[in-house]
């Protein structure tokens, strides 16, 4: 059995592991379970401490309350859970159990673990209102995709990891007519860059409006942020495409490509992203990646193909509705499946 999941103190898993909030002296620990659970997958072990160090930085997070580790009796990290909350009642939980340690009810505890806060936080933000909770999984992790259907989610939507190796410079972009292109200026461009950016994606599958305060925390005041590797694309003063690119590990990573409806159907997507692959080539960057919803509506896919990438790893996500805690012990106690496994990263 394990013990109460509403309880943030430390509690036994079958009496060898202890969950517990995780500390930043954990983190050595985190990225080398997340990297290892990603090799085991197949994809590409590239989760850098700045990045683990990051995820805990943003708006209305707190490590401390809103994820936990899983330790060995001699202080090995062998599982690391989190959950984001998007809006009152829209989360998202991402966690990992190391290889090393698959098949002793980690998973299973954690992803309760997620549960229970889940519901516990719905009843406080949003009474009266079921809070729906998403978890995403390697479609090579079998075993994992099994704990979240057993669990009760359901998958609903498929993604793709895609990359290109620039063995030689990638072609230069052939700008539409009428469109300027440079780099991002801090200070500047911060709320233009925004707004576009929220146009650009609201055609995406499930896109939640953010706010100017909560997309610059999760894009400007990132350590990753670099602006000389975000390109901005103007038809006259106004931003018709943008691409913010930054790294990942050693490899490059292309984030945000949008064009807004106006611009679309006219090269502009292709010739941003073929920007992103020079301005990594040129800095001696060789192997550059990207997420895509597999189903985009927008061709990106097609595009990113086009352009010579390749589906590196897939992923599906999955989600489950959660009734509101109705009390300390709502959902606490619960028997710990044996088989579990970790569920990947997005």
């Amino acid at each position: 059995m394990f013990g109460n999941l509403n309880d943030t103190n430390t509690a036994l898993l079958a009496g060898a592991f202890t969950i517990r909030p995780p500390t930043t002296e954990d983190i050595a620990g985190i990225v080398e379970v997340v990297n290892a659970s990603s090799l085991d997958e197949g994809d590409l072990p590239d989760f850098t401490e700045e990045e683990a160090l990051d995820d805990w930085q943003h708006l209305g997070f707190d490590p401390a309350t809103d994820a936990w580790v899983a330790v060995t009796p001699d202080g090995r990290i062998a599982g690391y859970e989190l959950v984001w909350v998007r809006d009152p009642t829209n989360f998202e939980a991402d966690g990992y159990v190391h290889p090393e340690f698959a098949g002793r009810g980690i998973g299973t505890a954690l992803l309760r673990r997620a549960q229970a806060w889940t519901a516990k936080r719905v009843a406080a933000t949003a009474p009266g209102a079921a809070g729906r909770l998403r978890a995403s999984v390697s479609r090579a992790n079998a075993a994992a995709r099994s704990l979240l259907l057993r669990e009760g989610f359901t998958p609903i939507r498929h993604f793709w990891r895609m990359g290109i190796d620039l063995d030689a410079p990638p072609p230069e972009p052939a700008w539409p007519a009428g469109i300027t292109v440079r780099t991002f200026v801090p200070g500047q461009d911060d709320h233009p860059a925004y707004v576009a950016i929220e146009e650009a994606f609201t055609d995406h599958w499930d896109h939640v409006p953010q706010t100017f305060e909560q997309w610059a925390d999760r894009h400007l005041l990132s350590e990753r942020f670099d602006p000389s590797l975000s390109f901005l694309a103007f038809d006259g003063g106004e931003i018709a495409g943008s691409v913010m690119a930054y790294y990942r590990a050693e490899g490059g990573w292309v984030g945000n490509l949008g064009v807004r409806r106006p611009w679309r159907q006219r090269g502009l997507g292709m010739a941003l992203l073929l920007r992103a692959f020079g301005a990594f080539y040129r800095r001696g960057t060789h192997q550059v990646g990207l997420g895509v919803d597999a189903l985009n509506p927008t061709g990106a896919t097609r595009l990113y193909e086009r352009a010579g990438m390749r589906v590196i790893a897939r992923y599906e996500t999955c989600e489950k509705w959660i009734e509101p805690a109705c009390g300390e012990g709502s959902g606490a106690d619960a028997s710990v499946r044996v088989g579990a496994s970790s569920y990947a990263r997005r």
